[in-house]
């Protein structure tokens, strides 16, 4: 069957890095692994500090990167920065009140 066992949406532009919301496309893991790579730690040490390999470490984010529509560590710091302002945007909206 065509498109099996994939998503089947079409992938952003590498060079474009998709919605706030991608975040929520990856695991809890993955989400983990890519705000410490986004802080700038190597595979290295982000796998002493989450008890993982090296290359377990960069298999996950091997796989987070379509997901986020990114093609390099470098692009993730926008990537965790705009989910932080949707994040915030979205709470203090959450708790206001009508009148």
């Amino acid at each position: 069957m065509p498109g099996h066992g994939r998503s089947g949406r079409r992938q952003s532009c590498a060079g474009a890095p998709r919605e706030p919301d991608a975040l929520a496309e990856l695991t809890s893991q993955q989400r983990q692994i890519v705000r410490l790579a986004s802080d700038g730690l190597t595979d290295r040490e982000i796998g002493d500090r989450l008890f993982l390999s090296p290359r377990t470490v960069s298999s996950h984010l091997y796989r987070s990167f379509p997901k986020l529509g990114v093609a390099s560590r470098h692009q993730l710091r926008d990537v965790i920065a705009r989910a932080g302002t949707s994040t915030a945007a979205h709470e203090s909206t959450a708790g206001e009140t009508l009148v």
